[in-house]
């Protein structure tokens, strides 16, 4: 398994550099291999919390309130964003 990090610096927040970051990072998992890429989000960020779950992670409880641990099983098959409107 892997463990997942990652920072947008404020200027560039949202332009969708995170998901992109996330979906190259995901892939890149896949191909070697790897089984379960889990992280920890703080509580309040929504915009990654929501991220993650439109990727496929599944959400536990943290090591205290305020961090969200997520974790996706690679070996499903990969989720299919929803589109935005």
């Amino acid at each position: 398994d892997a463990e997942f990090a990652v920072m947008v610096r404020s200027d560039l927040k949202g332009r969708g550099l995170g998901y992109e970051l996330m979906t190259v990072l995901l892939a890149y998992a896949r191909r070697k291999g790897l089984k379960v890429v889990h992280g920890d989000v703080l509580y309040e960020n929504k915009t990654m919390l929501r991220m993650a779950e439109e990727l496929g992670f599944v959400r536990t409880s943290g090591p205290d309130a305020t961090v969200v641990s997520v974790a996706i099983d690679l070996t499903r098959p990969p989720a299919i964003p929803s589109a935005s409107v």
